[in-house]
């Protein structure tokens, strides 16, 4: 046997297999390179609700906790006030989020053994980036990273390499794919199972195509009914690919049966256990999480008193779905990044391609799309898609879009009457291109704020929180997913009036409430935080004209104003005090209950420079 030579080697560098290896090995680390560039200069810490909302449920879990959560929202303490009371002894359910993206945050918690706590001290360092979230930033990008492989693999086995090349291309190239990245938020190991049952799917299709094939098709389908379960329990709205899924089991294999039970059953089977601990907790199987079907904003989620009814129901249901389909039609390409891929997608799907597992799938992925847009207009309605990306859920199925809308442009460029194929080469960059500008836009001029805004910071929080609250202590506040990730206190999200303020401070004593951008720069008039806008408009007032005063003034006027925002709020009295945030200068007022807070604890709170 003749051992390869210099010639053969270079032979493999310039024309063989090792050359496209190269290739590959150079792109890998070119994107890989974007990657840690996108998150060093673009990454200022989590911005979303749900993602510190995640976060908080996988640290209980870290501690031992199990699903528990200390983000308190008063419409379920109204249906479960048991729970609220029994804090003290044990935590209170996690009843809102699915568990699958937590779980897999405790593991990176587990494995990394993060600091959770901040020293005061950091305020002299400039923290900016709180630990705990750059694990959580690393975990993502290589889920992106991760999602690219398996997606490149999709397409080739579903198309060929060519098709897979720039279709990979567009899809790491997408600017709000990176922005998910660094947002905390589960879309990344969506975009991964989503693309995992993509692969599996067409191995199946595949697979049914051949007389010995056949039995793999079970296996193929029945590792992407895995991957469908846990895509349902990470967010509930995935049952929207569930349906499609068994669809395509029991009408396009030959084995139907055994795939078709496959596709109904396994998922089933992976979310049954957590379907069932819901029912015992709340009597339904998804919890709490079926009043996002019904709220507008967070005031549903804020009621205490007051008759639940009067919010929900069929009519109410049907209003937020026609409001929501319009709002998504409207913004169909702001859920993708661009007008670009959906265009190619859609234009694609009336095209009738060669291939018989392509067809096939093409259905499939159209019915999930369907399904998707009317489970995501339920829950979006006539918010701000731009503002509120948490409530993205179609953009989980942006690899399909690409996959087939890259193989139709393909199709249409090979039916110019080009002179050469190589005059395709620019067609395909200029598309490129156009995907790709926003993100290298980015890359090249923006730059966020330092912290996210409004700014949670976690040296400021854990001090709010930690020094002046004990652990069993309950404190109001208009961002409480904050209080919950970054000081590990009980949260209660506002109630949605004075009202339920007093009936849940039977309940359970507030110790304190926190006022804070998210609510007070909100229209006090007729927004969510209307019925708080007596109090709102006093704090505005203060912050206002004590933002011009030297420490002194600004300590004096606030004990004149202390008499008239007591009564704005409470008889018992409480202590108010003006924190000022560093960087951006954002006022955050705070009251106390407690009636063994002193003024000495506050004052011993130097205000950062």
């Amino acid at each position: 046997m003749r051992l390869p030579g210099i010639q053969d080697w270079v032979y493999a560098v310039e024309a063989g297999s090792l050359r496209v290896w190269i290739i590959r090995g150079a792109l890998g680390v070119l994107v890989a390179g974007v990657g840690m560039y996108y998150a060093v200069t673009q990454f200022n810490g989590l911005n979303s609700a749900e993602a510190m909302d995640l976060a908080q449920v996988a640290r209980q879990v870290v501690e031992g906790k199990g699903f528990s959560t200390k983000f308190i929202r008063p419409v379920i303490v109204k249906e479960q006030a048991d729970l609220l009371r029994a804090v003290k002894k044990e935590p209170m359910p996690e009843l809102v989020r699915p568990p699958a993206y937590p779980t897999l945050l405790a593991a990176l918690f587990t494995v990394t053994s993060p600091e959770f706590n901040v020293s005061t001290d950091a305020f002299k360092g400039g923290l900016k980036t709180y630990r705990p979230e750059v694990h959580i930033l690393i975990l993502n990008v290589l889920l992106l990273l991760l999602s690219g492989v398996v997606f490149y693999l999709w397409v080739t086995r579903a198309f060929d390499a060519r098709v897979a090349t720039l279709a990979t291309l567009l899809f790491l190239g997408t600017d709000l794919l990176w922005g998910f990245a660094i947002s905390g938020l589960p879309v990344l190991f969506m975009v991964f199972l989503v693309c995992v049952v993509g692969y599996c799917v067409n191995e199946a299709l595949l697979a049914d195509e051949t007389v010995d094939g056949e039995p793999m098709s079970v296996v193929w389908m029945s590792i992407a009914a895995v991957a469908v379960g846990a895509l349902m329990l990470t967010r509930y709205s995935m049952l929207a690919l569930w349906l499609p899924f068994m669809a395509l089991g029991y009408l396009a294999f030959t084995r139907r049966l055994w795939c078709g039970l496959a596709a109904a059953l396994i998922p089933l089977a992976v979310c049954l256990p957590w379907f069932i601990r819901n029912v015992m907790v709340s009597g339904n199987p998804f919890g709490y999480a079926w009043v996002q079907l019904f709220a507008a904003d967070s005031t549903l989620w804020r009621l205490y008193g007051g008759n639940l009814g009067d919010y929900v129901g069929f009519r109410a249901l049907t209003r937020g779905l026609l409001h929501g389909l319009s709002n998504c039609v409207v913004n169909f390409n702001v859920f993708f990044g661009g007008l670009l891929v959906p265009a190619m997608f859609l234009l694609g799907f009336f095209h009738m391609f060669k291939r018989g597992q392509v067809q096939i799938a093409r259905w499939f992925w159209g019915g999930a799309l369907v399904l998707l847009l009317v489970f995501n207009a339920v829950t979006v309605k006539t918010q701000n898609i731009h503002e509120s990306t948490d409530l993205n859920s179609l953009f989980v199925l942006f690899p399909a879009l690409i996959a087939f809308g890259t193989a139709f442009m393909f199709v249409l460029v090979e039916r110019l009457p080009l002179p050469s194929h190589v005059l395709q080469i620019p067609i395909f960059a200029l598309v490129a291109l156009l995907q790709i500008y926003p993100l290298g836009l980015r890359l090249l001029q923006h730059r966020p704020l330092p912290i996210a805004y409004p700014p949670y910071y976690p040296p400021i929080m854990q001090v709010l929180y930690k020094q002046l609250l004990e652990s069993n202590e309950l404190q109001a506040c208009d961002m409480p997913w904050a209080g919950a990730w970054y000081c590990d206190r009980l949260s209660l999200w506002l109630p949605r009036n004075r009202a339920d303020f007093d009936e849940l401070n039977e309940v359970y004593p507030i110790s304190a409430l926190l006022l804070t951008p998210v609510s007070m720069n909100k229209d006090v008039r007729n927004g969510e935080y209307a019925e708080w806008g007596a109090l709102i408009g006093q704090v505005n007032t203060t912050m206002h004209l004590s933002g011009h005063m030297g420490r002194q003034e600004r300590s004096a006027y606030q004990k004149t104003i202390a008499d008239s925002l007591t009564q704005a709020l409470s008889e018992e009295q409480p202590l108010p005090y003006l924190f000022q945030y560093p960087v951006v200068g954002t006022d955050y007022y705070y009251y106390f209950y407690k009636k063994t807070q002193t003024r000495e604890v506050l004052q011993k709170m130097q205000r950062p420079r």
